[in-house]
Order: C-alpha cells, then structure tokens, then sequence
C-alpha cells in the first residue's frame, strides 16, 4: 500500500490523524520543520540556544541560556559522526563529571561538566517518509569559559607557530613571536639550544661529516650563540648574504618575525658557511657543490623554525600519532614562563594516573574567568585508561574503574 497517498486521502476527506509532532514513547525527540536538530533537542531539555562559541573536527560549542533560572553555559554538540567517536567524546566527559572531585588540585585545569549524554532525533513524519530515521547527537553541558588572552595563547600555546584566523580553521595563519621572544632570548641556554638543534636537524651535513658532526654542531652553535650575546652581528645581513642565496623560502622573515630570532638564524647560518668555506682555504668536503650546500642550509632553516616555533606549554600533536606528551620547549625556558610550569607538571601527572592529554593546541584551551586558570576543554580525542588511578589524601592509590 501507498502510505503517502493514503495520507492524503484521510487529511483531503477531514478524517482525524495522530498529532505526528508528539515524542514517540521511545525517548527520540522529533524536530518540527524549520527548527534544527540541535535546537530541537535542546529546547525539549529546557534550554535555549544563544550564539555559536566555536567549532572543530568533532562538534561545534554554542552558549546555552536556562530557560527557567536563566543561566547561561557552554554546550558541546556532536552531531553527523559515527555513533562509536559520539560514544567516545561523551564517556570521556561523563568521567570527568564522576571523577573530577577526585583528582584534587589538579581539577582546576579541567572545566566543570554538568551532562553528558546522548540523545536521539528524527524529523517528524510526511507524506515522503511515514518513519524517518533516528539520528544520534552528543550534548556536553559545561560551565561557560573565556577565550584565552592573546599573550597566552601566542606566547605559551602555540602548536606549530600557527593560529586560527578570523574566517575560522581553514585560515591559518602565523603567529607574531616578537613578545613572547622577549623573555625567551633572556635564557642562554635556551639560545644555545636553539642555534645547536638547527645544525643538528640537517641529515645530510652528519652525512658528508660523520666522523666529527657532533664537534661541528657544538663549534657552530657556541660561535653564533658568543656572537649573538655579545652584540658582535653589525653586519650579519651582508655577512650572511652568500649563504641566504641557497634558502629556498622567500619569506622567511615572516616565519621568524622578531629580530632576534632572525639574528640568531643568521649567525648560525654564516658561523656553518665559515665552517665549511674557510677563508683562504678548501672547502671542509671536496665535493660539495651548490645543490648540496643549498640542501644542508634548507634543512638548516627548517630545523631551526621547528624548534623556534615549539610552544612553552607542550602539545600532543604529532604526524606518527603518538600519545606521548611532548617536551616543552626547554625545562630551562619555563624559568622565563612561570606560568606554565603548573601546566606542564599537570600534563604530565595526569599521564601517570591514566589520563593522557591528545590534540593539545591553543583551540583547545580556555580561561576561567574566576581564577584564571587555563582550562583544557576539548577532551575528545584524550586516552583515559578503562582503570585511573586517582591518589586519595592518604597518600594511597585507590583504583576507580571508569564509568560505561
């Protein structure tokens, strides 16, 4: 039989049908046209939508309003992706809800999760589809946080030196290094690590020298680094200007956007060029030619923007899918940046109890506006371990099996 015919015939002839806008018994919720799935959803539980926070990979943020008291929170909706990752962001966060209290100070760098559930929509029936599918959503309901200040968020948490632009995540763009370098370049053992790991990262300069590649990497790098302190660069533009010619990237002062870590780079860079074309003298390998040595100075510049551009607070963010937590900057840095000392102990004392931290870059942090304190509020993607162990204020360790 033709159901949508036969549901014209009884609405053409008056004949009274069931009122299709009425939840059905099994808990799905049904969305009135011209309303979305999430609004739907969310109205039914007392709550008003007020604006869009945010969005990511998995879910988009929206400030909630109490449609009773009035309150205002943030909401995680995770809608349109399989079932088993809307199951894995919500039992991550309703952990956090059974859990939070437990793991003592350290809950202050989690937010406060008030629900954490799944629920299910479908549209109301027609004359198309008499029983329309039922779709999954995840609601996360948290306290509403405050994007992070700008000097935290470039100086202390910026995953790979980028940062979001204004027209959303596909805009990527650099971030201006030029305040945070002003207590970086204060430390030298950070500026000596920084001139060493550039020299360090090319392969085939401890190829062509690998009888002596480390004692190149420490002569270089102590060169540039006694230069760099000293004041002794007047010149290292014009110094270092043969040496540029092999850089294949055209802008690389954008990359490296205060002068001193330009100035630093450049020292490196002309201290390795002395090396290996000493005045009066043979080049260092008899071989080497100019595809060679623009190949080592690119692998010298890249390596020198990585370590540049690592963020003080650690992130989890790697091409091969480790969990591991990264190592900051240098320990030696976190004297310069206090504040992120607490963090990175943080990060890595969750690790040992079992929650280990993944997806960790700036998006992904808030501000309690209360204490300010740094909040880690995307938990979707962290590995927290089907057994925690949680430290209780008798210095025991009492296992919490995780809640299904």
């Amino acid at each position: 039989m033709n159901l949508s015919k036969w549901n014209s015939f009884l609405f053409e002839n008056n004949t009274t049908v069931k009122d299709t806008t009425v939840r059905p018994n099994d808990g799905t919720i049904i969305v009135p046209s011209g309303l979305s799935p999430d609004g739907a959803v969310l109205k039914e539980m007392g709550y008003e939508v007020d604006k869009e926070l945010g969005a990511g990979k998995y879910g988009t943020v929206v400030k909630i309003i109490d449609q009773e008291t009035r309150n205002q929170f943030a909401c995680k909706i995770i809608m349109g992706s399989p079932l088993p990752d809307i199951q894995r962001e919500v039992s991550n966060y309703k952990f956090l809800i059974n859990n939070r209290d437990k793991i003592g100070i350290q809950k202050k760098y989690f937010p406060k999760v008030y629900y954490s559930e799944i629920k299910q929509y479908a549209s109301a029936p027609n004359d198309f589809s008499s029983n329309p599918p039922v779709y999954n959503i995840g609601l996360i309901i948290m306290e509403l946080l405050a994007p992070l200040p700008n000097r935290v968020k470039t100086d202390l948490l910026a995953t790979g030196g980028m940062e979001t632009g204004p027209r959303g995540r596909f805009d990527r763009r650099r971030v201006d290094f030029t305040k945070r370098d002003k207590r970086l370049f204060k430390n030298h053992t950070v500026i000596f690590d920084l001139a060493k790991s550039a020299v360090q990262g090319s392969q085939l300069l401890q190829n062509i020298t690998p009888n002596n590649f480390n004692q190149i990497v420490d002569d270089v790098a102590r060169s540039a680094v006694n230069r760099f302190l000293k004041g002794d660069y007047q010149d290292i533009d014009g110094e270092a200007y043969e040496a540029l010619q092999f850089i294949v990237s055209e802008d690389w002062r954008k990359m490296l956007n205060s002068r001193q870590s330009q100035v630093l780079f450049l020292l490196t860079l002309a201290e390795l060029h002395s090396y290996l074309y000493p005045k009066d003298g043979e080049p260092v390998v008899a071989f080497m030619n100019d595809t060679l040595i623009g190949n080592i100075y690119n692998q010298i510049f890249e390596s020198y923007l990585r370590a540049y551009v690592r963020p003080v607070i650690p992130g989890t963010m790697d091409s091969g899918g480790s969990t591991r937590i990264m190592e900051p900057q240098d320990s030696s840095s976190l004297e310069q940046f206090p504040e992120a000392d607490a963090f990175v102990r943080f990060m890595q004392e969750m690790k040992q109890i079992g929650i280990i931290g993944r997806d960790m870059h700036a998006g992904n942090f808030l501000m309690r506006p209360s204490d300010n304190e740094i909040v880690v509020v995307d938990l979707g993607l962290f590995k927290i371990q089907d057994i925690v162990q949680i430290p209780d204020n008798k210095e025991t360790i009492p296992i919490y099996e995780r809640k299904k």
